[in-house]
């Protein structure tokens, strides 16, 4: 249980929450900003996650540099959770659509089983807290997992360990949240 996660938050209301859910798995985490500086230091750590933000990410073009640079030249595993997520897609060439602001429990269909979904139904509910969904997934990508009302909810890289989920896996009210970043960390 020595491993080492990097939570990079670009501000957002649940970051210390996935801060707080990793501690309590028994994993030394820590939360730094999403910054280019914050690149040097990710050496050390065996995965990241790229938490959620009040933004839109096109008004952040610095944060998108960020997370391009961040994928491009690691290996480790990496899990997007909402803007997270959002930012993974942008950084590879997705799209993202504008919605209505969704602020509560959505019921999710999982697509297809894979590690970051092991010993988790096939339907359960999340919590989410987003304006915006990943209208298209880039080309590297596969979607895992559905939102009953139809948005994508999660993806993985078809070669890499790179995953997105656009619901909060570390709130309460998201079922199996915990075993999800479980599941997400024992990648590494």
């Amino acid at each position: 249980m020595n491993k080492k996660i990097a939570i990079l938050g670009p501000g957002g209301q649940y970051n210390h929450l996935i801060f707080r859910r990793i501690k309590e798995l028994g994993y030394h985490a820590e939360l730094m900003p999403l910054v280019k500086k914050t690149l040097d230091k990710i050496e050390e750590y065996d995965s990241i996650i790229i938490g959620g933000g009040p933004a839109r990410l096109e008004n952040n073009s610095e944060e998108l540099k960020v997370v391009k640079e961040l994928l491009l030249n690691e290996d480790k595993p990496v899990l997007g959770i909402c803007l997270g997520f959002q930012a993974i897609s942008l950084a590879y060439g997705g799209k993202l659509t504008r919605t209505q602001p969704a602020f509560g429990p959505q019921k999710i269909i999982v697509k297809e089983k894979n590690e970051l979904f092991e010993g988790i139904p096939e339907v359960f509910l999340v919590w989410e807290s987003h304006n915006d969904t990943v209208s298209e997934l880039p080309k590297e990508f596969k979607v895992l997992a559905y939102a009953e009302k139809g948005h994508i909810e999660a993806a993985k890289h078809i070669k890499k360990k790179i995953y997105g989920v656009l619901f909060h896996p570390e709130v309460e009210h998201s079922q199996f949240g915990l075993k999800i970043l479980l599941n997400f960390i024992t990648l590494a």
